[in-house]
């Protein structure tokens, strides 16, 4: 387990990190902003330290029985549940941990009372406990899940993104209103309108594209979005689609080929954040077709770079797009083409809209709103501010 700065603070903020080997984007641009943003705090006392566990791969030789996918799934699970505990109890103590990612909440059992908060991003991981119908699961998977949530019960802080998340979180019973503390996320300074183009140059570019980012869960509904893009794509001339993050299910793949638009199709990953900001800027519309989220980061990145979007009308994307953004219903293929089309047409926001919202979400905003739930806590256990 490796960390990224010295060991002398009085009062030390243990940043827990995912496992790099799981290429959560989203986590660990959180736990990087958070490292970063404490850091540059004025007169804070805390000195914030990312805790990032070492991936132990030890069931590669299964994958000649069980399959490659099962078999990487098997590490994740032996790696997470197991490897990281043992490795955060040989760490020296900290004054405060922070789990950067609520389903890494099983880690608070190993650590100490009242010193330890999580951040509650959405409620995917504990679906299958909570809306069983919606996610059935074997029971040793809902005993697993049910040790993070415990986990998660034990933090003296748990923090979240939107208050639509809260608002779940309470109506599921999960966490006592008295934990919980409002941090919505940021923006990333690369995530900018800098050279971005007139709108109405990137729409009636040659060959113009619409772009999704994210990774492609059910929950991101990418069925929906190849079914958009067949839909809207006859009459735009030259339109492509590019998404970047995900990789294609076997469905994705069939589907590619039932709508006959592969060859207009493009997948990516790997981006830098300033690769990404340039394909935000240079996309004629930002399409997010999601049916649940926790935040919606790829539209406040997006929105900030200057980019046109439609995303799908649920509560939390209304929360953290505003007025900025065009909603369509979730599943509703004829109501999406119609958005995007009167986006097409110049029936949107305008940029000024657009830049004032992304504006309202700053990493340094969350890191102050963190640290002082620190401060808070430090005082109520042991006196040490």
């Amino acid at each position: 387990m490796s960390t990224s700065s010295t060991e002398s603070a009085c009062l030390d903020l243990g940043i827990l990190c995912d496992f790099r080997e799981e290429k959560w984007a989203s986590m660990d641009l959180a736990a990087e902003m958070l490292d970063q943003e404490v850091g540059n705090l004025p007169n804070c006392d805390w000195r914030p330290e990312r805790i990032v566990p070492k991936y132990q791969p030890r069931f590669t030789w299964a994958k000649s029985l069980v399959g490659e996918k099962r078999a990487r799934n098997i590490d994740r699970l032996y790696n997470r549940m197991r490897v990281y505990p043992r490795q955060l109890a040989k760490l020296r103590p900290y004054s405060f941990y922070h789990v950067c990612d609520h389903s890494y909440a099983h880690l608070l059992h190993g650590l100490p009372a009242g010193k330890a908060g999580v951040f509650c991003h959405d409620l995917d991981t504990f679906r299958c406990l909570i809306q069983p119908d919606r996610d059935p699961r074997p029971w040793w998977f809902r005993r697993m899940t049910q040790s993070i949530l415990d986990g998660m019960r034990k933090a003296a802080v748990v923090f979240h993104p939107t208050m639509q998340t809260r608002r779940e979180i309470l109506e599921h019973g999960l966490v006592p209103a008295e934990k919980l503390v409002f941090a919505p996320n940021g923006v990333a300074s690369e995530f900018n309108a800098e050279g971005r183009k007139e709108d109405g140059e990137l729409l009636q570019a040659e060959s113009p594209y619409l772009l999704n980012v994210g990774s492609c869960i059910p929950r991101k509904r990418i069925d929906l979005l190849l079914r958009i893009f067949a839909h809207v794509q006859p009459t735009w001339p030259g339109l492509r689609l590019l998404q970047i993050g995900g990789q294609w299910t076997v469905e994705h793949e069939t589907l590619l080929d039932e709508l006959q638009i592969r060859p207009h199709v493009t997948q990516l990953r790997g981006m830098t954040r300033e690769q990404l900001a340039e394909y935000y800027r240079q996309a004629a519309i930002v399409v997010q077709p999601t049916e649940a989220e926790g935040f919606g980061l790829p539209i406040v990145e997006a929105i900030a770079c200057g980019a046109l979007v439609v995303a799908s009308d649920i509560p939390v994307l209304r929360e953290v797009g505003g007025e900025a953004v065009t909603y369509a219903p979730v599943g509703d293929v004829e109501e999406w083409g119609r958005a995007l089309m009167n986006v097409k047409n110049g029936q949107c926001a305008g940029r000024s809209q657009r830049q004032s919202q992304a504006e309202k979400f700053t990493w340094q905003a969350q890191a102050e709103i963190i640290v002082g739930a620190c401060d808070r806590l430090a005082s109520d256990v042991g006196g040490q501010r």
